[in-house]
């Protein structure tokens, strides 16, 4: 028995030597896990850094985008709005002498024993007032507009007699006191523009 060697000491040794070891392996690998884990936090978070940037550059370009939309839009409507008021303009020095025709037009219609005395327009309609000596007047006044190419859709609206006169005018048919009052209603939306050079039969 005196020459066993006494392995204990050895195998401790050994023991403790594979402790530290192992200690030392796991404290590394936790350390490399931890700076790898803070690398990657790290690129990610430069990620999400660099991601809010380039949401912050197309926010800014979108808002510069709308601003330019809008002045466009503005652009656009004032170029409409200048537009129609050529249009307009346009439209009224085409129609002088469309109305100074009609008025002429108008004059050469009227019958005698007639008078007119007002003339309005309201949209392509127009109203005649005046003084006629009979309903008959009235009459001829509506089948001359027919006839005429300027004209469609004359209608008598209203023909009112004055009340009784003294007897000392009653002999005087034509007495312009003795004319009825009427309303004359005519439709112009056949009116053309190279119209003028057209005559009436």
């Amino acid at each position: 028995m005196k020459g066993e060697i006494n392995l204990f000491p050895w195998r401790e040794r050994q023991r403790e030597e594979q402790k530290k070891n192992f200690v030392m392996i796991s404290g590394g690998a936790g350390f490399l896990a931890l700076f790898l884990a803070f690398i990657d936090w790290s690129y990610q978070a430069y990620r999400l850094d660099d991601q809010i940037q380039a949401n912050q550059l197309i926010s800014s370009a979108q808002q510069d985008l709308d601003i330019e939309l809008k002045q466009i839009e503005q652009i656009n409507t004032n170029d409409q709005i200048q537009f129609k008021q050529i249009q307009f303009l346009h439209h009224l020095q085409g129609q002088r002498p469309v109305t100074a025709r009609l008025m002429d037009e108008l004059v050469r219609l009227l019958p005698e024993d007639l008078h007119l005395e007002k003339v309005s327009r309201n949209g392509s309609g127009l109203t005649l007032e005046g003084k006629a000596v009979h309903p008959s007047t009235v009459s001829t006044l509506l089948r001359q507009l027919e006839h005429s190419i300027w004209f469609q859709n004359a209608v008598i609206r209203s023909f009112v007699m004055p009340d009784e006169l003294p007897s000392s005018q009653s002999a005087d048919v034509h007495h312009e006191s003795r004319y009825g009052r009427y309303v004359v209603t005519v439709d112009l939306s056949n009116i053309a523009l190279d119209l003028p050079h057209s005559k009436s039969p």
